[in-house]
């Protein structure tokens, strides 16, 4: 990821850490799920908390980290039962394909009683993120022209022309309609970001939502404008254009019954 576009995307969840702390305990351990390059990790314990973060080996922020991101298999997450006052993600759960295995990992080892918060991307997000993959794919295509192969093609060897060809591939991906998360396509991710279903998917897990707050920012996946257009703007927009993320805060039904036992009740 360009170093422009990574510091916009730090300063968008900069702002909806913000919000987010409003539901967090005054201290406490807690487990970022997902923290990819772990700047909202680093914000937290720059904060005062005792902070984990784990994300997957193919995880596309792995050459950007801030902070020490534990790297585990997407099945068991290397912590005993019950070792975190808070679970938190930004944006991961859309991506991960069995929800109820990782939901379940998350509530074995937050604490009973502790605090589960997932900040997912909105049906507006989905909306204005299509449309905006129109314009912005001639850019993409010019910028990874000009730009040579990185990462893992330049460490490959790739050829210069094949990957000028990969990058005029970018015209023709807005009309496929790819997802942003594990399944369907990105017109089917109109319906499943949309906080009714994200309300009955988590349902569906024996979860109940006891708060549901937009954190009024608008920007789409395409990052056009960037910080051109700054963060008091794009607050503004989503009055009108809709929040591009939601933050939902949840109770575990298994994790309450726990504590019901452990209380004696």
């Amino acid at each position: 990821m360009r170093h422009a576009d990574l510091a916009f995307l730090s300063a968008i969840r900069d702002h909806e850490l913000e919000r987010l702390c409003e539901f967090l305990p005054p201290a406490g351990r807690v487990l970022d799920f997902g923290a990819g390059p772990g700047h909202q990790a680093l914000r937290l314990q720059q904060l005062g908390f005792d902070v984990e973060a784990v994300d997957v080996e193919s995880s596309t922020y792995s050459e950007d980290r801030v902070f020490p991101v534990r790297v585990y298999d997407g099945r068991s997450l290397p912590y005993p039962d019950g070792h975190f006052d808070v679970v938190m993600s930004s944006h991961v759960l859309s991506q991960i394909p069995d929800l109820s295995g990782s939901l379940a990992e998350l509530t074995r080892v937050l604490r009973a009683g502790g605090t589960m918060l997932h900040v997912t991307s909105s049906a507006s997000w989905r909306l204005w993120t299509t449309l905006a993959g129109f314009p912005a794919a001639p850019r993409n295509a010019v910028r990874g022209i000009v730009s040579g192969p990185v990462n893992r093609w330049a460490r490959a060897g790739i050829s210069r022309r094949r990957w000028m060809l990969m990058q005029l591939g970018w015209i023709a991906r807005p009309f496929m309609f790819r997802p942003q998360g594990a399944t369907g396509c990105a017109l089917t991710e109109l319906w499943t970001f949309s906080r009714f279903a994200w309300s009955r998917a988590f349902a569906a897990q024996h979860y109940d939502v006891v708060a549901m707050a937009p954190l009024s920012l608008w920007y789409t996946g395409e990052m056009l404008l960037g910080a051109r257009l700054s963060l008091i703007w794009r607050g503004r927009l989503s009055r009108w254009l809709g929040s591009s993320a939601i933050l939902y805060v949840l109770r575990s039904r298994s994790n309450a019954r726990a504590q019901i036992r452990q209380h004696g009740c």
